[in-house]
């Protein structure tokens, strides 16, 4: 386990490994592992935190663990928006997050809050923190705006 659910309001779904149709109430204290998938209906909010992070997912948010090893944390937006507070990040390890049509990777500490509407994402990377942006084969072009 990486993280768990600590807190949810409104609807709030997870489905574990790669079964599209299993889909169940999330509740907290529900772990969530490579695989693991949630979805915020609208009007629900999820919250999972671990010890050097935590994800927020807004209303119709979806959510998947890619990998979740020691060295690198590597998550999926397909949809909404999610804010990441990112309390410390060891050397060597990565922690990436990937939408329909962009990747971000987070470099160090920080909070950031990725928007995912299908088009254009969006990061917004507020406090400290940095993080980049690739599409395709172009170069890393790097992100910072306030929320």
């Amino acid at each position: 386990m990486i993280a768990a659910v600590a807190r949810t309001s409104g609807g709030v779904s997870f489905g574990r490994g790669g079964d599209p149709d299993d889909w169940r109430p999330a509740s907290v204290g529900l772990p969530l592992a490579a695989g693991d998938r949630l979805y915020t209906s609208r009007g629900g909010h999820a919250e999972l935190r671990a010890e050097a992070f935590e994800i927020h997912l807004a209303s119709a948010t979806g959510l998947e663990a890619i990998d979740v090893s020691d060295e690198a944390k590597r998550f999926y937006v397909w949809g909404g928006s999610a804010s990441f507070l990112l309390r410390q990040l060891r050397p060597g390890e990565t922690f990436t997050f990937e939408t329909p049509n962009a990747t971000e990777r987070f470099d160090r500490a920080g909070e950031y809050r990725i928007d995912a509407d299908g088009n254009e994402e969006k990061l917004a990377v507020a406090h400290c923190g940095s993080a980049g942006k690739a599409r395709g084969a172009d170069p890393r072009v790097p992100f910072r705006s306030g929320f």
